[in-house]
């Protein structure tokens, strides 16, 4: 091969790399779909649940500053379509701005089943409240 050859071969090379890459990328985006594209919404058909039994996984790990007395707190969770938790917002509530913190980021950390309306995963709107009872606690999901 002479030189004018080797550059046409590489140039041509280059662009059937090029090609393929486009062609792979366009693809695997057309079957991508992490992204929901919808605004959530507060009554799906079927509200979505967590994969985690919350009380259990509270109970077992209440802060020590509400072991005794009597507290409450509700936040406001955006579940994507996908089960992912978007958001946590805290509403209400009559703990300290640090169980606020903590709580919030525990339930940042938790799977969900996604919401159903019309037979397809939607983006929701969940509402949690904790209730704390001398070292008991229970939770509300609505």
């Amino acid at each position: 091969m002479n030189r004018l050859q080797l550059k046409k071969y590489n140039r041509l090379k280059w662009i059937l790399i090029l090609i393929f890459g486009v062609i792979f990328s366009s693809a695997h985006a057309q079957s991508d779909t992490t992204q929901c594209n919808e605004l959530p919404l507060a009554r799906p058909d079927v509200k979505a649940t967590c994969t985690t039994n919350l009380m259990d996984y509270f109970q077992k790990n209440i802060p020590a500053n509400l072991e005794k007395g009597e507290y409450q707190v509700i936040y406001k969770l955006s579940i994507d379509c996908h089960g992912t938790v978007t958001s946590v917002k805290f509403q209400n509530g009559s703990v300290t701005e640090e169980n606020q913190n903590e709580f919030a980021k525990n339930l940042q950390s938790h799977n969900w089943k996604p919401a159903l309306d019309k037979g397809k995963n939607v983006t929701s709107i969940v509402f949690i409240q904790l209730s704390f009872t001398n070292g008991q606690c229970e939770v509300m999901v609505y």
